[in-house]
């Protein structure tokens, strides 16, 4: 369509629209924070623009990996790409697609990981509280306490009545929420500066599903 200006800050006006296309134009600008405000969206392509900033927080009905796609995918033809958190796939300049859910998927699987990290720790120091008020015979801890957490790891200092043991392994403990804070952190996917990542899907003009 050779479409070119801005997207006007009035299409949060129109409430009964179902699908917004306007991939593969010359539209420049920011996309209106008014967009956000149409609540029977159900496709957005705003992919192969030139459009900056951040696009405001949306969620579509109904949403398929096609349903949300901007150009923020790496390279781009800024210094920045488009920011879209909500974006079901992000292009870039090269007319390269990639879906936005392994960032996501990644995001929930460290998150699980760290739960239960952070429940075993939890049962320890009750365990070991347990033991330092010496009610512990009353639920069948005693060795098997020390059984279950490893008389070689570090963790079986926090059931130790020692303020040095317990220092030790409260340090020890702080390293390796840092280090694994650092893992993550450097694992996370991020299309806006990723360059080296394969994107593995191209969005067409003839069709308004994506695909490998």
């Amino acid at each position: 369509n050779d479409l070119k200006g801005s997207i006007p800050s009035e299409i949060g006006n129109l409430f009964n629209l179902l699908s917004l296309i306007v991939s593969f134009n010359e539209i420049t600008g920011t996309v209106p924070p008014e967009i956000s405000e149409l609540p029977k969206l159900e496709l957005l392509h705003l992919h192969d623009n030139r459009l900056q900033g951040t696009v405001p927080p949306l969620w579509l009905k109904g949403q398929t990996m096609s349903s949300f796609i901007a150009d923020c995918g790496s390279p781009s033809d800024f210094d920045s790409p488009l920011n879209c958190p909500d974006c079901t796939m992000c292009c870039n300049s090269l007319q390269e697609c990639e879906v936005i859910t392994s960032q996501t998927n990644f995001g929930i699987g460290a998150a699980v990981v760290t739960g239960v990290v952070a429940g075993f720790l939890c049962l320890v120091l009750i365990a070991s509280l347990l033991r330092r008020k010496e009610v512990y015979k009353y639920f069948s801890l005693k060795s098997d306490t020390y059984d279950s957490v490893g008389t070689d790891s570090v963790n079986c200092f926090f059931l130790s009545s020692s303020i040095t043991a317990w220092v030790l392994a409260i340090v020890v403990l702080a390293a390796q929420i840092i280090c694994f804070s650092i893992y993550i952190q450097g694992a996370s996917l991020d299309f806006s500066a990723d360059k080296d990542w394969v994107y593995q899907f191209v969005c067409p003009r003839d069709t308004l599903d994506c695909r490998k």
